[in-house]
């Protein structure tokens, strides 16, 4: 088996080091575009034109698509470096909360005093911002690399597609451990793994500082 070397300064593994002609070479390396076959996971649109969509290709990568005035941005991840277990993050509109709760007990008083008028408008403002609540009510599943725990991509769950988007979470996750358990051992893996985080940082989905902290991470793993 081919050995590798790190380089004592920077600690790199590059990705030509990565054996392409094993049988593992497929599993490691990002297919091109011809060689890809895609399956659409999820889309959603934005404000002023904006959004972001999810794809799966070759069953093993995923494709983020995030789209912000006239600037799109696209990345590759290798589903076998993601960690299964994304972090959850709750955002819970509190301040638009209480004021719905306001707004019903004024719209209440108001009523029993007989102010119709304030009663009416009262009444419209709450249901605004219980409408307001509703919407902005939601989960974020950041899905973070394996063990360099640099953000990738997320999955932002709103309560009325809760169901849905919660089995898109638990699908990826699966896949990811699948993947993972795909790899060989060892020198190879790390080589592997290293290869993907220098990968990521070539093409601007993460930054200097994020692929120095991952560097270490990793290394600490193995």
């Amino acid at each position: 088996m081919q050995s590798l070397s790190l380089e004592p300064t920077e600690q790199e593994i590059a990705l030509k080091d990565v054996r392409r002609s094993d049988e593992h070479g497929v599993l490691i390396a990002v297919p091109g575009p011809r060689e890809r076959q895609y399956r659409p996971l999820f889309s959603r649109k934005g404000v002023a034109g904006g959004g972001h969509s999810l794809s799966l290709f070759n069953e093993r990568f995923l494709e983020a698509r995030q789209l912000r005035g006239r600037h799109e941005t696209c990345h590759d991840f290798n589903l076998a470096f993601i960690n299964p277990v994304p972090r959850q993050c709750r955002h819970r509109p509190v301040g638009w909360l209480l004021g719905a709760v306001m707004g019903a007990a004024i719209t209440a008083v108001a009523t029993m005093a007989g102010w119709g008028l304030v009663a009416l408008v009262t009444a419209g403002v709450t249901a605004g911002l219980f409408a307001a609540v509703v919407k902005k009510w939601r989960d974020e599943w950041q899905f973070e690399t394996r063990h360099g725990e640099v953000p990738v991509f997320r999955v932002t769950v709103y309560r009325r597609e809760r169901e849905a988007l919660l089995k898109l979470v638990k699908a990826l996750s699966r896949r990811c451990e699948h993947a993972w358990q795909q790899l060989p051992q060892g020198k190879v893996r790390l080589a592997a793994e290293m290869a993907e985080h220098r990968r990521l940082h070539m093409a601007g989905a993460i930054d200097e500082s994020q692929y120095r902290y991952a560097k270490q991470r990793i290394f600490r793993q193995y």
